[in-house]
């Protein structure tokens, strides 16, 4: 009875240990493909790095994508040193669109992409819109937000990692 006990401590122990190594498959930012308004396609691995990134889902008709796009570009002083990527899966048309409403030529930390293979409302389990993903210099993930972000805990989720 007790080498019975003491195989299904050391089982347990070593489950725990297992379980603790794994990366969580969230906390580092994915390497996924995007398309470019000129259809050129980028990894998010190519992106350059020693900076914070901001990832933004967005739906061009999403009356809380075009809030939140408000909001972020309200407070883009605030955002100078992190490079935000607009991106969505409805089509480089989306894209377009939303590029010129906004004239976002203006701002040279935004790209807008189309996310092609729709990796990232998967990779994060959301269908919803605005989504939201910051990540460190070092492309930890450090904060998601669905739906539109408080923009307190946003803006100081980015001050804490600039």
């Amino acid at each position: 009875m007790k080498n019975h006990c003491f195989g299904l401590i050391v089982a347990l122990a070593l489950l725990f240990f297992y379980g603790s190594c794994r990366e969580d498959r969230l906390a580092r930012m994915p390497n996924f493909n995007l398309m470019l308004s000129d259809s050129s396609t980028i990894s998010t691995s190519q992106l350059p790095r020693d900076v914070p990134y901001l990832f933004v889902l967005f739906d061009a008709d999403c009356l809380g994508c075009q809030q939140e796009t408000d909001t972020l570009l309200l407070h883009i002083d605030k955002l100078r040193r992190t490079n935000i990527v607009f991106l969505t899966i409805h089509g480089l048309k989306s894209v377009d669109i939303f590029r010129r409403h906004y004239h976002m030529e203006r701002y040279p930390n935004i790209m807008l992409a189309y996310d092609y293979q729709m990796y990232f409302p998967r990779h994060f389990h959301s269908a919803t819109t605005p989504l939201l993903a910051i990540y460190d210099r070092d492309r930890n993930l450090r904060g998601v937000f669905e739906g539109q972000a408080n923009t307190t805990k946003l803006l100081g989720t980015i001050e804490e990692i600039d």
